[in-house]
């Protein structure tokens, strides 16, 4: 179940690239890895980087030795997987679309894919909105800002995500979102590997009460900690849960996107057994 991917929305109105040798830096500017608009839907993904701002036109990436911090929205922290007493970092959804960065020590693995990534988490009130994002550099005065436009998660469909969970999912959270049942010996095989611990169960069965049965998640909650490594408390998912922000799925061999996400979750809920 090694597919983690999020549609990285990102963002970038000009062109990183070009700048001859003798090009001056005039300044710094907030872009999408990848280019795009800076537009995102609940339950996004969005890879954001600092480029410099040339004199002729151009932007170029910083140097590689380029220190950026992120300061807005927060960066939060996940928990430990077995923190069952600590306060969620989680910030609340308010008025406007709420959004963070994010630090999970427990997935080293993922460590570098993380830096930049603007999680979305929902869209505010209203369904529309945007994310205030900010970053500094060394030497730079001011912060560099930029606003990440955010729409709505789109519907899911639960047909298509009984297909997408099952080629996706299924191997560790069972073909119908049951979990995994335990061997004789107390442990769990997930992936074909013992563990000690269960793929919990993700459906919509009595007393189930995660995801599909969990009034405090939602299709963009799931995109969200699935591509983070992170539950909807920042309780961070162990191994062998792949990282989701950058796997690719069965389907297309690019990242399950939010719209994937939104079908899977369309389908674990109508999942009773």
């Amino acid at each position: 179940m090694r597919t983690w991917a999020s549609l990285f929305l990102v963002v970038s109105s000009i062109g990183c690239g070009g700048g001859g040798d003798d090009a001056k830096v005039t300044g710094y500017q907030i872009v999408a890895e990848q280019g795009s608009s800076l537009t995102a839907v609940a339950g996004d993904a969005v890879q954001l980087k600092v480029v410099e701002t040339l004199d002729d036109g151009n932007t170029r990436d910083v140097p590689g030795d380029t220190k950026v911090t992120w300061t807005a929205p927060p960066t939060i922290t996940s928990l430990a997987p077995d923190d069952t007493t600590s306060a969620s970092p989680m910030p609340a959804p308010g008025a406007d679309p709420t959004g963070f960065f994010l630090n999970n020590p427990t997935r080293g693995d993922a460590a570098a894919d993380l830096r930049g990534t603007l999680f979305v988490l929902d869209a505010g009130a209203s369904g529309a909105g945007s994310i205030a994002v900010s970053a500094t550099v060394p030497g730079q005065a001011a912060p560099i800002t930029a606003s990440v436009v955010v729409g709505p998660t789109p519907a899911g469909d639960a047909t298509k995500g009984k297909t997408t969970y099952r080629n996706n999912c299924a191997i560790c959270h069972g073909q119908t979102g049951d979990g995994s049942p335990p061997n004789p010996d107390g442990s769990y095989t997930i992936d074909g590997l013992k563990s000690d611990f269960p793929a919990p169960g993700l459906n919509n069965a009595p007393g189930a009460g995660f995801v599909g049965g969990d009034p405090d998640w939602n299709a963009a909650v799931l995109a969200v900690a699935a591509r983070a490594d992170a539950d909807d408390g920042a309780v961070a998912l162990r191994l062998p849960m792949p990282s989701w922000l950058t796997e690719p799925s069965i389907e297309h061999g690019k990242p399950l996107t939010t719209q994937d996400f939104a079908d899977i979750y369309a389908y674990l809920v109508s999942e009773t057994q």
